[in-house]
């Protein structure tokens, strides 16, 4: 099996190069096609969908130092705690 280049790759290509990889692939009446048609007509042939790899799927990343529960709860205290005491009278 042929390698082909991605679906990102093939709007790169010129005219010419994707009527050779139509050419190649078998499909019907490529001379006819403007360039964008040939994308996508390429994109979606078989071939070519076997010949790219499959999407990964994305490990989760860790957040940078999300604050935990306990960092949260203490701070929250502190704020409502430090709002409850009164302030002294001004003279």
């Amino acid at each position: 099996m042929a390698q082909f280049p991605d679906l990102s790759s093939l709007a790169r290509l010129t005219l010419r190069q994707l009527r050779a990889i139509a050419s190649q692939l078998g499909i019907s009446l490529y001379s006819r096609k403007n360039k964008e048609e040939l994308v996508q007509v390429i994109g979606r042939h078989p071939e070519v969908q076997q010949s790219m790899p499959s999407p990964q799927p994305k490990k989760a990343e860790p957040s940078p130092q999300a604050p935990s529960s306990a960092d949260t709860q203490a701070k929250t205290q502190a704020k409502t705690s430090a709002a409850a005491v009164p302030e002294p009278p001004a003279p």
